[in-house]
C-alpha cells in the first residue's frame, strides 16, 4: 500500500498474522491509537515519507517487531507506552523528524543494531551508539548523519568492562533501566 497517496490508514480489521505493513510514501497524518491492538505478529513497519505526528500507544504491544521505519515523517511524540517491550526491534529510523522527542525507554530495546535517531537526547544517543556498534553487524548513525559500523564477523559477547559492554551500564546511569 506504499506510494498510493493515502490520506488515511486503511482498515485493516482483525490481522493477527500480519508480519509486514507497507504505508511509506503516502499523505497519512494520524494513526488511530489501538491501530495495532489486533497485530500481535507484526514483525516489519515502514511508515517513512508520511505526516504522522504522533506514534500510536498501541504500537509497543507489537512485540514481534524487528524493524520500524518511521524517518521522514513530523513526528514530534510517541504516546505513553512501554516501548523498552519491543525486545525484537533490530531497526530503528526515525531520521527527518526535526521536533521528534524519542522516549527513553527505546534505549532499553537490547536487539537493536541498526540506529539512526538524530534527535534522541545525548544520553539516550550515547547508549544507542553503544548497542549499535557492540552488535554484529551495527550500524549508527550519528547526529551528523555519518554512519558508524562494527564491521567485525562475529563481534564476541562484550564484558561488562569493555568498550562496548558498558552499554547496559550506561542505559542504567541515564535511568533506562
Amino acid at each position: 500500500m506504499f506510494d498510493n497517496s493515502l490520506e488515511e490508514m486503511p482498515d485493516t480489521g482483525m490481522m493477527p498474522q500480519l508480519r509486514i505493513l507497507e504505508l511509506n510514501n503516502n499523505r497519512i497524518a494520524a494513526i488511530p491509537s489501538g491501530y495495532f491492538a489486533n497485530m500481535p505478529a507484526l514483525q516489519v513497519l515502514n511508515f517513512s515519507g508520511n505526516l504522522l505526528e504522533v506514534v500510536p500507544a498501541s504500537l509497543a504491544g507489537c512485540v514481534s517487531l524487528q524493524f520500524l521505519k518511521l524517518h521522514d515523517n513530523k513526528l514530534r511524540t510517541f504516546e505513553e507506552a512501554a516501548w523498552h517491550e519491543l525486545v525484537q526491534l533490530e531497526t530503528l529510523f526515525l531520521q527527518g523528524n526535526q521536533f521528534l522527542t524519542v522516549p527513553t525507554s527505546l534505549g532499553r530495546c537490547e536487539s537493536l543494531k541498526q540506529i539512526n535517531v538524530p534527535s534522541a537526547s545525548n544520553r539516550l544517543d550515547a547508549v544507542f551508539k553503544m548497542r549499535a556498534l557492540a552488535a554484529e553487524g551495527g550500524k549508527y548513525w550519528d547526529k551528523k548523519g555519518k554512519l558508524h559500523e562494527n564491521k567485525e564477523r562475529d563481534a564476541p559477547e562484550p564484558s561488562p568492562g569493555s568498550k562496548w559492554g558498558c552499554a547496559r551500564r550506561l542505559s542504567a546511569e541515564a535511568g533506562l533501566q
